[in-house]
């Protein structure tokens, strides 16, 4: 009897310290698991594809647009047209990571009315004679450019102005052919955007 009592004593003892220490693991593995976490180098800052998906983020500031949605510019060398289709300015932000990960993408700031700002211009060149377009004209603003068929064109501001104007500026072959240096910049044209 005092034998059976013994190990009914032991078992009792086992159960709770395991009782313990599942509980423990249970409250480690819960924390773990609600973890946020921002990639290595702080994560890639996202640009929402449109309008609506910047709304739906809750990113969306404001929307800008462009005469006629169409930009045309000609010369002796280059003829170009673009079609602008979504003008947005939204709030930068980056997508907020966690173990395990969220059935939905979350972001960080989001309705942040003090966070920097970026704008977003989606366009298509619908009409470039010129292979490689970049090496010829680009969109410039502070050092940043970029023109591809579908792109976005962004810059980073702490608040960017109702009024934004972007400049095309001659590529470095574009400077070859009517020979001048490459590192030498010709505005061709001016972009304006206006607040909506």
């Amino acid at each position: 009897m005092k034998k059976l009592l013994y190990v009914v004593v032991k078992m009792k003892s086992l159960i709770n310290r395991n009782s313990k220490y599942c509980f423990i693991i249970l409250i480690v593995l819960l924390i773990f698991c609600s973890c946020r976490f921002t990639p290595k180098g702080g994560g890639n800052l996202e640009i929402s594809s449109s309008i609506t998906e910047s709304k739906e983020k809750g990113m969306f500031k404001r929307e800008y647009v462009f005469p006629d949605s169409i930009f045309e510019y000609k010369d002796s060398i280059i003829s170009i047209k673009l079609v602008f289709s979504d003008i947005f300015v939204e709030n930068t932000h980056k997508e907020i990571r966690r173990i395990p990960e969220y059935k939905e993408k979350r972001y960080y700031n989001s309705g942040c009315d003090t966070c920097s700002e970026q704008f977003v211009a989606y366009f298509k060149i619908e009409n470039c004679e010129l292979e490689y377009a970049n090496d010829y004209w680009y969109i410039d603003e502070r050092r940043r450019n970029s023109a591809d068929f579908i792109y976005t064109y962004f810059i980073y501001e702490d608040f960017i102005p109702d009024t934004l104007k972007l400049h095309i500026v001659s590529g470095y072959k574009y400077n070859d052919m009517i020979g001048i240096e490459r590192m030498n910049r010709i505005f061709l044209d001016t972009l304006t955007f206006v607040k909506q």
